[in-house]
């Protein structure tokens, strides 16, 4: 990564923003909540 001149990135930075492109795409929240793993919608909700 270095030699590339990329940052590091840890696998939850991944993780948050594959649930931001599916969010902007149009994926309900409902289903954004379920695939992360959070029992409340509000929670993702508060995230995004």
């Amino acid at each position: 990564m270095e030699l590339l001149k990329l940052r590091r990135a840890r696998l939850y930075d991944a993780r948050a923003a594959c649930l931001t492109f599916l969010a902007n795409y149009g994926v309900p929240d409902h289903i954004l909540a379920r695939w992360a793993g959070h029992t409340n919608v509000a929670t993702t909700e508060r995230w995004m």
